[in-house]
């Protein structure tokens, strides 16, 4: 998916060179129509107030050599 977007903004930054953007959301609108992805542009406060409100989560610890669970009844 990443990759998809990224083509697409480096094609009408190519295409389009006469056109400026001055911040993301000019850049998001002008590929919104040749994707069929919906991008959201989020304020630093939004993700400032998820984070204050998620619970803490710890890591579990060997979970880089884990490669499959498989629970049996």
């Amino acid at each position: 998916m990443g990759a998809v977007i990224k083509r697409k903004m480096a094609d009408i930054i190519t295409y389009k060179p006469d056109e400026t953007f001055g911040n993301a959301q000019g850049l998001l609108k002008a590929i919104e129509n040749r994707i069929n992805l919906k991008l959201y542009i989020y304020e630093i406060q939004d993700i400032t107030k998820v984070t204050q409100s998620s619970p803490k989560l710890k890591s579990i610890k060997g979970t880089f050599t884990l490669h499959e669970v498989l629970a049996t009844k």
